[in-house]
């Protein structure tokens, strides 16, 4: 099943290719950039939510500098996933006009994954907490 499907979406990718007349690569390479650009944008709107959670960070009694440490760094991300997530898209958008591969076009998109607001949410999106 998976194998047709594979072979699907790769037809579909040649025969889009050669209608626009454009290289492989360069779609694969456009599309990794475009669809976590639009994905952890989408997380941009619920983030003023879990600014609140950011303070709340700092509720319980703190038990040793490693828990002190371990807090700011999370109320940090928290804080700053705007930022991460601007680093992303500027580091995704220079590899792509770069002409870099698409996987460090990818994973220079992902960057904002790292965001302790990204692994909340993604949490939140399938449940687990």
């Amino acid at each position: 099943m998976s194998m047709n499907l594979e072979k699907y979406f790769s037809s579909l990718i040649n025969g889009l290719c050669m209608i626009l007349r454009i290289n492989k690569i360069s779609v694969l390479r456009v599309s990794a950039f475009i669809l976590p650009l639009i994905l952890f944008g989408l997380m941009l709107i619920p983030w003023p939510i879990n600014l609140i959670n950011a303070a709340m960070v700092f509720d319980a009694p703190v038990n040793g500098f490693l828990d002190g440490l371990t807090r700011w760094v999370i109320a940090m991300s928290l804080v700053g996933y705007p930022l991460v997530y601007s680093l992303a898209t500027f580091l995704s958008f220079k590899a792509m006009k770069n002409k870099r591969k698409p996987v460090i076009v990818l994973s220079l998109s992902c960057i904002s994954l790292l965001s302790a607001h990204s692994i909340f949410m993604i949490y939140m999106a399938f449940d687990i907490l």
